[in-house]
């Protein structure tokens, strides 16, 4: 029988957070009754967006729910923290928090940022109002967002802004007294046009303690506890007057063109009467409500719930009736759209989509709609991104899928234009290709793969529809790897949709069975597809990004898949239906960074929002977590979390979730410190709360085995402060020695007892490092235990972390330690292998000193931080402005194994990389041999030099002649390669064999240096000797020179050889230049040869078998046949204009053996510049 005597002592515990909501106030005022159903319902997009002036504080533009619709009038700009003029500017019309989610919103700054100003101030703002719209027209309506009161010139001025068609609203008051004191001059009924006077009611419809009251209000709306596009503001009037001047907006919109008596009648006659409760001493019981119906086109009447929104936001059925997610932080995603066009005037896009390749319109419909369903502010998954149209068909005729050429136009725009629609600074965005503008045919070509592969080198993920052929998505689109994520459909009930291609090429499902978007010029359309399916996934992809921060595709594909509900769909029997995952964009995803990782990337206060340690270098970290276990299904682990060993060994889950917690604290992909470490669980707490000591030393046993002596990794002992076992065992401390003496390094909280942390245990053995816990102001938590025993503090007071379903928030000085064992998994990623006194040495280097304030009670005042960048990798060599290739030759057989390999100028190896064993198809090409280690190779070099800033130094791969070859291009005047293939991963020079000329070094399987003077006369990408070598090209007069790069007296003249199997030589040589007197001839030993000339207007040919160039563009071939003599002539003479001057020409030949002994060759190439 076990006795206990350790347990967990966690601060009090939150309720989960849920999903996110509808704010309060729009689920109020689209409905009668006061049982709030979670919805906000009016879902007008017709008629032309109003025009809201805000008359009051300035406000912020840039806000992500203004869309680019927003824009200072008057005045100046401010921070998003300058509320309430942006947060009541966002109640108006914001996407996610407003009520007319199209408006136009103009600041007209009147107060400044303390709210000081002058009656004259206001009046000025007025007035420029009345001449401003005097020059612009259109819908507009007044809000007034300052305290109330009315002089005679003030009064005079709304009364001309509402005779020249506004219509102003404003708030009554905020005194609790009658308002029409406030209002001298307004007198209803005298014929002239009075402003609109709210009063505020709060989450009871009981009229605010504060509201003024009394016969001048119109109606009464909600104005307590409201939540803005900045957060909480100050409860007032002047928030029920900006939702009701959103109201008034969306009214004018759906109405049109109406004075502000029509519209304060409209909004009286839409009113819920009786709504009130208190005494409103002669006010009207009226309660603002904005009808559902709207007048929408095209969708068969009333408005419904998108059910698309609603199903990605949770994890099962029955829907729940919530549209989220409710995202809006962090700088908005870039979406190209590939299709046939948008509609970028359509109010739901709010002036966020515009286009950037092809016709300004969309013909058919199709691209309109699905950017509705990527970014609307209806429809979307993602309200706040940037829409990019990239029309690739539709132009002209407009009916049917655009060519390759006008795809591979489209493609290669992306790839020359992004960067000029991308944020400042960012390389990170989406493409979503809509597979119904091109020919089925287009995608499965290997022009377009290339095009798509270098979209994502460029740092664009890209989503594709798996098709609608009902077969295998396999054979529709060979579009897969890493950063391209291959979309099927699902229907209502989460069944495949019967249409949708299936298989091993999937990616993701999503819904995409009668799914409703936005049509052009108004309206929408519904349709069933696996482009509707699509275009949620690259709605879902912006949103990841914005929140999360720009990512690599890869990340981006990885994170989707993680937070994706696993199987949640039901397939036919019988069927291969592939990967069993529907798209989910989690609840939480509005969240900002969690405070205590935004604390500790910096050193000091305030905090700014982010947190900016990002480096992705290095080989991952392993953290055992010692706890109560670790739900290693978890989103937030995305497949990095693993089960080792439990004490309650009848399961593998977390029995209390404190395990998963402390985890996501450490490596979590939202509350995280070190995004990429490994995860293991150690299960030694049971479901009460707490375990045996007994449990505990097996864990740490187990984990001794487990870890490779002598490589680094990482032990939480999230235990909280225990009293020492009695009488004191000496093996639990032995144990913890143990494994820092196997170079894992032990992170312990202080505990939680107010104590001092010599008395507890774990926390009082010298080799770990301890933790106290701090708030958000830096102060020693009063419930951390303290004094010389503590290494640092972290955060540890209200620490948000995950839990299975949900997130919790809780004190306690186990999550410091959790903090901290995450910044000691990233210290060893970035700074590679070194002992847990390194580790902590570099930790207390890198904390904050003298930032908690006394009393300290003998802790060190040191506060966790964790550096904002990668270390400064230095290239292997000083660079110069010559770059030299090395090749090698790799031969044999792949045996599997790990290896690392090092470039260095020196005679030693520098830094080195570990590569992966390679034991299977890993390029994909269908078969398993030496390409795929040599692919393998090139990818971890490049990978590594782009990380480490390494200009200059970059690999390649070629297949010449059955060897495979790898190119190693650097600006190093000496440069050496080095290989390990021991198995020991350690910094000893004498493991890594210096491969050369001389010297096979084995690694998997082999390599050896060619000896090359790196000269490639035929810019054919491969040295000339290997070209010769090799037998791929020709010296017809053995100087030494290849035949297309013998020199001319004519500066663009070349010639070709080539051969078939010994039959005559083909041989062009001459002029290239049009007119020319001597013009470009051809012959051939077989006078029955036909010859067909093809024209390249790459600048970079691709190199193939031969060192031939494949044609990148292939116009209509000039066919021509030799003479008895086996001469032709050919001028070549090109239209006017044809081509622009200096564009390269590169001319091949394709000749047909008439003997029929072989069918065709090709020659090498020509290379001529058009004058």
């Amino acid at each position: 029988m076990k006795s206990f005597f350790f347990s967990l002592l966690l601060l009090p515990l939150l309720a989960p957070t849920p999903e996110a909501q509808v704010p309060w106030h729009l689920d109020r005022i689209d409905q009668a009754s006061p049982v709030l159903d979670g919805l906000f319902t009016p879902d007008c997009q017709t008629g032309t967006p109003t025009t809201v002036y805000i008359v009051g504080k300035p406000i912020n533009p840039t806000l992500p729910e203004f869309g680019n619709r927003a824009h200072v009038g008057l005045g100046s700009s401010t921070s998003l923290s300058a509320a309430p003029g942006t947060g009541i500017a966002s109640l108006v019309g914001g996407s996610i928090h407003g009520v007319d989610k199209t408006a136009n919103l103009v600041s007209v700054q009147v107060l400044d940022d303390n709210g000081n100003g002058s009656a004259q101030d206001v009046l000025a703002g007025l007035q420029w109002i009345r001449d401003n719209h005097n020059m612009e027209g259109g819908n507009a309506v007044v809000c007034c967002a300052f305290p109330t009161g009315f002089n005679a010139a003030i009064l005079g001025e709304v009364t001309m802004l509402g005779l020249e068609g506004l219509t102003v609203v404003m708030p009554a008051g905020d005194f609790g007294q009658g308002a029409c004191s406030s209002f001298p001059g307004v007198i209803p009924g005298d014929g002239l046009p009075d402003p609109f006077i709210v009063g505020a009611t709060d989450q009871l419809d009981s009229k605010a303690n504060f509201s003024n009251y009394g016969s001048c209000l119109d109606l009464f709306a909600p104005g307590v506890g409201v939540e803005s596009g900045v957060g909480s503001i100050v409860d007032s009037t002047i928030v029920s007057a900006a939702i009701t001047a959103g109201a008034a907006s969306l009214w004018l919109r759906v109405n049109g063109s109406a004075d502000p008596a029509d519209v304060k009648a409209g909004l009286i006659a839409d009113a819920t009467p009786d709504a009130v409760n208190g005494s409103l001493s002669g006010a009207p019981n009226l309660l603002l409500q904005v009808p559902d119906d709207c007048n929408i086109v095209g969708c068969g009447g009333f408005f419904q719930t998108p059910w698309h929104l609603d199903r990605i936001n949770q994890a099962g059925l029955p829907l729940d009736g919530v549209l989220g997610p409710d995202c809006w932080v962090g700088t908005p995603s870039t979406v190209f759209i590939i299709s046939n066009g948008i509609d970028t005037t359509l109010p739901e896009f709010g002036g966020r989509a515009s286009v950037g390749y092809g016709s300004p319109t969309d013909v058919t419909g199709q691209g309109t709609y699905l950017a509705s369903l990527v970014g609307g502010a209806l429809h979307g998954v993602d309200k706040t991104a940037q829409l990019v149209s990239v029309q690739a068909s539709g132009s002209g005729s407009g009916s049917g899928p655009g060519s390759m050429t006008a795809f591979m136009d489209a493609l290669e725009w992306i790839e020359d234009q992004a960067w000029q629609w991308l944020p400042p600074g960012q390389f990170h965005g989406v493409v979503l290709i809509d597979t119904s503008a091109v020919i089925s045919s287009v995608l499965l070509s290997h022009p377009v793969e290339d095009g798509i592969a270098a979209l994502v080198d460029t740092g664009l993920t890209v989503v594709c529809a798996a098709g609608d052929q009902s077969n295998d998505a396999c054979a529709w689109t060979s579009l897969t790897g890493p950063g391209v994520v291959v979309v099927g459909s699902t229907a209502q009930d989460d069944v495949v949709g019967p249409y949708s291609q299936t298989g091993v090429c999937i990616d993701l499902y999503a819904p995409g069975v009668d799914v409703k978007g936005a049509a052009p010029g108004g309206g929408c359309l519904i349709q069933t597809s696996t482009n509707a399916s699509a275009a949620l996934v690259a709605g879902a992809a912006a949103l990841l990004q914005r929140v999360g921060g720009p990512a690599d595709p890869a990340a981006v594909e990885a994170r989707l898949i993680a937070e994706a509900t696993h199987d949640a769909i039901l397939f036919m029997p019988g069927h291969s239906y592939g990967p069993n995952r529907l798209l989910r964009v989690t609840g939480d995803c509005n969240k900002q960074v969690p405070w205590y990782l935004d604390r500790i990337d910096q050193a000091g206060l305030p905090m700014d929002g982010v947190f900016t340690p990002d480096c992705q270098t290095g080989t991952p970290t392993t953290v055992y977590i010692v706890d109560s276990g670790i739900d290693t299904d978890h989103p937030e682990f995305g497949g990095r979390a693993s089960f080792l060993w439990g004490a309650d060994m009848s399961t593998t889950m977390d029995l209390t979730g404190h395990g998963t917690g402390v985890a996501s604290l450490v490596g979590g992909s939202i509350h995280g410190v070190d995004k990429t470490a490994k995860l293991v669980s150690v299960q030694v707490i049971g479901a009460a709360g707490s375990g045996s000591w007994s449990d505990m030393l097996e864990g740490l046993v187990r984990i001794q085995t487990d870890h490779a002596s002598g490589t680094p990794g990482v032990v939480l002992l999230a235990l909280g402060g225990n009293v020492p076992p009695s009488p004191y065992d000496v093996s639990l401390p032995a144990a913890i020695a143990s494994l820092t003496d196997a170079g894992l390094t032990v992170v312990t909280p202080a505990g939680n007892s107010d104590g001092n942390a010599c008395s507890f245990f774990p926390a009082m053995v010298p080799e770990t490092i301890t933790v106290g816990a701090t708030d958000q102001y830096d102060a020693g938590a009063s419930f951390s235990n303290y004094g010389p025993c503590l290494d640092l503090f972290a955060p540890g007071v209200d620490i948000e972390r995950a839990v299975t379903g949900g997130v919790v928030t809780q004190s306690s000085s186990d999550f410091s330690a959790a903090l901290v064992a995450g910044a000691a998994s990233l210290w060893l990623r970035v700074n590679g292998a070194a002992t847990p006194a390194d580790v902590k040495a570099g930790l207390i280097a890198d904390a904050t000193s003298g930032a908690v304030p006394p009393p300290l009670l003998g802790s060190p005042n040191l506060l966790l931080r964790v550096s904002d960048g990668c270390p400064v990798v230095l290239p292997p060599c000083v660079g110069s402005t010559v770059s030299t290739p090395l090749t090698f030759l790799i031969d044999g057989l792949p045996n599997g194994t790990d290896w690392w390999w090092s470039l260095s100028d020196s005679g030693l190896p520098a830094d080195y990389v570990h590569v992966p064993g390679v034991s299977d198809d890993y390029n994909g090409d269908g078969s398993f041999d030496v390409k795929d280690v040599v692919d393998a190779f090139k990818d971890s070099i490049n990978a590594f030099s782009a990380a480490n800033n390494w200009l200059g130094v970059s690999a390649k791969c070629e297949s010449i002649g059955g060897f495979e070859y790898l190119s190693v291009s650097s600006t190093c005047s000496s440069l050496s390669l080095f290989v390990n293939n021991t198995g020991d991963p350690s910094h000893d020079p004498s493991d890594f064999c210096k491969v050369t000329h001389s010297i096979s070094c084995s690694f998997n399987p082999q390599i050896e240096l060619i000896p090359l003077p790196g000269w490639d006369c035929n810019e054919n990408g491969i040295d000339d000797e290997l070209d010769l070598a090799s037998g791929l090209s020709q010296d017809a007069n053995a100087n030494g020179i290849l035949d297309e790069c013998e020199p001319s007296v004519w500066s663009n003249e070349g010639s070709a050889l080539t051969g078939i199997n010994g039959d005559p030589l083909f041989v062009g040589s001459g002029d290239l230049t049009a007119g020319s007197s001597n013009p470009l001839e051809l012959s051939n030993a077989a006078p029955t040869a036909v010859a067909a000339l093809f024209l390249n207007l790459e600048s970079d040919p691709v190199d193939v078998f031969g060192g031939t160039i494949v044609p990148g563009v292939v116009y209509s071939p000039y066919f021509f046949m030799t003479t008895a003599a086996g001469e032709v002539s050919l001028n070549l003479v090109p239209p006017p204009g044809w081509l622009p001057a200096g564009t390269e020409l590169w001319l091949q030949w394709v000749i047909q053996d008439s003997a029929a002994v072989h069918n065709r060759a090709m020659s090498n190439a020509i290379k001529g510049v058009f004058p």
